[in-house]
């Protein structure tokens, strides 16, 4: 799933990229925006949680702190 971000949000300020590929999130994977939208509703603002991505043909992974900018 394609990731479009809003700028200053927890993503962003984590370095997720427009253009990476979301494939997990604390290593559940992934296929549809409502998916880890389903997974994120789930948990607390304050809560952290760990972004797999695709870049450039590389897997990375990102820590973010939900609700923080």
């Amino acid at each position: 799933m394609l990731c479009k971000l809003p700028a200053g949000g927890a993503a962003d300020s984590a370095g997720i990229k427009v253009g990476d590929i979301i494939t997990k999130i604390d290593n559940v994977t992934v296929n549809k925006m409502s998916e880890l939208r389903r997974y994120i509703y789930t948990k607390n603002p304050v809560d952290k949680v760990t972004i797999t991505v695709m870049r450039s043909g590389k897997e990375r992974n990102f820590d973010i702190i939900l609700g923080k900018k």
